[in-house]
């Protein structure tokens, strides 16, 4: 018995000093350098620079919502060198901001702190209920690929759903733009352009399908403030021989903001969809509906609505009616 009490007592030993031997072998964490405080809009990113070597295991950054006077604490691993701190307001003046480093075994290091003062947080568009029909003319649509052997595009405001009445996309490879110039099919997504009259922040379309297939599958939606038909019309606007025109013309040419991307729309032949409420938080008139998954498309309507906004300022607390 007492051969095996000794054995035990020198085990626990050994393993106490194996344990205290293990501890000692990982070094204090290394420390950060160069920390930087960058102010954005309702938002502080900090930024350091990383040690060289492995001994630090995480970054923990603290800081007190001077308003609410809750706490927050986030963990960045040492694969990181950054941190978005956002949902500030810049009426809450300068926040300190503390840093420390840790290792492996949370044993803490060096303490860092920083003071910085977001920018004001951005005014924030909400719908606020009311709605505005666009009386839409044939001035006020544009498309990049109208097939050039059928389905003009002012049969999209004929009022005409169930007859052979609709507009096609270039499925041939040749199309005609407004001025009677024929041109080969830009090799671009296809997409129509509504011109909503105004500036606005939320609006909405429906379209009704045509009597056959080729339903449009998928749109990516993007809203602009401007856009200018002559920069991709065809070179040759007679038509007298099949002219070209500038295929890097997109949506990204007039800075256009991606507002939304719709799929899984209506299927069936004469049957109208209509699109989910959009809301910008930068004005746009001008809707562009990009076509994707297949080249073409065809449509015998269309119809747009603008949605009222207000916009909510959080540095205030103020909305005001547009």
């Amino acid at each position: 018995m007492k051969k095996l009490f000794i054995i035990s007592l020198l085990a626990c030993v050994f393993g106490f000093y194996s344990c205290s031997d293990d501890d000692t072998s990982i070094p204090t964490p290394s420390e950060i350098a160069n920390i930087e405080a960058v102010p954005g809009a309702g938002s502080v990113t900090l930024y350091w620079d990383l040690p060289a070597d492995t001994n630090l295991m995480y970054v923990k950054v603290t800081y007190v919502n001077p308003e609410s006077k809750e706490h927050f604490a986030k963990l960045i691993s040492r694969y990181n060198d950054s941190l978005v701190i956002d949902n500030l307001l810049k009426r809450y003046g300068n926040i300190t901001y503390t840093l420390q480093t840790f290792n492996e075994k949370e044993t803490a290091g060096t303490v860092y702190t920083v003071d910085a003062q977001s920018d004001a947080a951005s005014k924030i568009a909400v719908l606020n209920g009311n709605s505005e029909a666009v009386n839409l003319t044939i001035d006020q649509l544009f498309t990049n690929a109208q097939e050039s052997s059928e389905g003009a595009l002012t049969n999209l405001l004929d009022g005409v759903v169930a007859s052979n009445n609709f507009f096609h996309s270039s499925w041939s490879g040749g199309c005609i733009d407004k001025n009677g110039g024929y041109f080969y099919d830009p090799g671009q997504p296809h997409y129509l352009v509504i011109d909503l009259g105004k500036e606005v922040y939320g609006c909405n379309f429906a379209y009704a399908t045509r009597n056959a297939g080729d339903v449009p599958l998928n749109f990516d939606v993007y809203g602009s403030i401007s856009f200018d038909y002559s920069n991709w019309l065809s070179s040759d606007p007679t038509g007298a021989t099949w002219g070209s025109i500038n295929t890097d013309y997109s949506p990204e040419s007039e800075n256009a903001v991606k507002i939304t991307s719709l799929s899984n729309m209506v299927s069936t032949a004469t049957t109208w969809y209509t699109s989910p409420n959009f809301i910008s938080q930068t004005p746009f008139r001008y809707l562009w509906l990009v076509h994707t998954g297949r080249a073409f498309f065809a449509i015998s309507e269309i119809k747009a609505t603008i949605l009222g906004a207000d916009i909510y300022d959080p540095e205030t607390g103020e909305t005001t009616a547009l």
